[in-house]
């Protein structure tokens, strides 16, 4: 990484911790941990602050800010963001090993599909009133 990219992070990284931008700045961790009740893989984009440890796992690199050149990517099974395809990839194969698959996936949805089905036959059904009669002659 260029002198200069690596400057403007850690000016970016000391403004935030200072509480001076105006836009939250968007961290992931380099590390997996526990953070606010909840496991974080590596590479999860999370949102950070409020917590009295945000400024030390910044420092021993447990987080760091998302890169500009970083697309993030979601979880199509708990809906987490990650910064690239790998980590998202080895979150899935570690989370959601049922649907990572793609024969476990499409017997996932299957399964989600006769779950909606379920849910509606139990809705009531919907009365709908005569249908008014047609006329076809012509005027």
């Amino acid at each position: 990484m260029p002198r200069r990219q690596r400057m403007k992070e850690a000016r970016d990284e000391v403004a935030a911790l200072r509480g001076e931008n105006v836009s939250p700045p968007r961290y992931c961790t380099n590390l997996p941990f526990g953070y606010k009740g909840k496991e974080r893989g590596r590479g999860e984009i999370v949102e950070f602050g409020g917590q009295p440890n945000d400024a030390t796992l910044l420092g021993r690199n447990y987080i760091r800010l998302v890169r500009a050149d970083e697309t993030p990517m979601q979880c199509g099974g708990c809906g987490a963001w990650f910064v690239t395809e790998v980590f998202l990839r080895a979150h899935g194969r570690q989370a959601h090993p049922d649907i990572d698959d793609p024969s476990r996936r499409l017997q996932h949805e299957i399964e989600e599909l006769r779950r909606e089905d379920q849910e509606l036959s139990k809705a009531p059904p919907i009365k709908i009133g005569p249908m008014p009669e047609v006329r076809t002659e012509k005027p």
